[in-house]
């Protein structure tokens, strides 16, 4: 993206490299593995059930939905946990 933003001409290619940076992240995303597949998937699982994952996860969905009041879901989920400890 820099190297395109450094000519005038170089504007006209960044819609281009912008769509095959897009395509590769996408044929990235297809050739995953599934993590069951992985030899410590047990111990993701059991991460997953701690407090802070939880509370770190709801964080992250509270800001990225801000202007639905997430930051309000957000209180509400951090008392939901606490009550499960």
């Amino acid at each position: 993206m820099i190297d395109h933003s450094k000519s005038f001409k170089g504007y006209f290619k960044m819609p281009f490299a912008l769509n095959k940076i897009a395509k590769e992240h996408k044929n990235l995303a297809k050739n995953n593995a599934n993590l069951e597949d992985f030899s410590d998937h047990e111990k993701a699982l059991k991460c997953k059930n701690h407090l802070s994952y939880k509370l770190g996860n709801a964080l992250i969905k509270a800001h990225k939905t801000w202007y639905k009041c997430g930051y309000l879901k957000f209180y509400f989920d951090i008392k939901k946990n606490q009550k499960r400890i």
